[in-house]
């Protein structure tokens, strides 16, 4: 479900108890080239831009050497995480300590393509949480955020 790494539930929304997927526009991605492979953050950055996603420049990871493509998000941009997982077809979600909403992408070398936006589940649709999924607060020894430039949003 998440390649074997632990990934936090989705957050209940306290009106109806019902944790949703989250308007493209409303949230900020940063998409990093984890490849060798020049062009690739731009091209799916571009790509999210088109989704009506807010994009930050693209850039390029700490090392030419990811394999699958990550989510990487903090404890306040789960839904966030959830909605921008929701684009792809094989990208893990990584959380890490940061405390923006901030969402980065880093593409890996199994980046194929984006997911048809016919089966991308619409905003306000239930979340279908992570199999085996545990409390946010419950995720322990997060990674350290590359360093950015916050984001807050409502």
């Amino acid at each position: 479900p998440n390649y074997g790494k632990q990934a936090p539930c989705a957050t209940k929304d306290s009106s109806d108890g019902k944790a949703k997927y989250v308007e493209n526009r409303n949230i900020t991605v940063r998409v990093l080239n984890g490849t060798k492979f020049s062009g690739f953050a731009t091209a799916v950055s571009d790509a999210l831009q088109n989704r009506e996603f807010n994009v930050q420049t693209p850039g390029t990871y700490q090392t030419s050497k990811v394999e699958r493509t990550m989510i990487v998000y903090g404890k306040n941009a789960i839904n966030q995480a959830y909605t921008v997982n929701s684009n792809f077809t094989d990208a893990e979600m990584v959380m890490d300590d940061r405390e923006d909403q901030l969402i980065d992408v880093v593409i890996g070398a199994t980046f194929d393509t984006l997911k048809d936006t016919k089966k991308v589940p619409a905003a306000g649709s239930e979340i279908t949480n992570i199999e085996g999924c545990v409390a946010a607060d419950k995720m322990t020894n997060l990674q350290k955020a590359p360093e950015h430039d916050a984001v807050s949003q409502n």
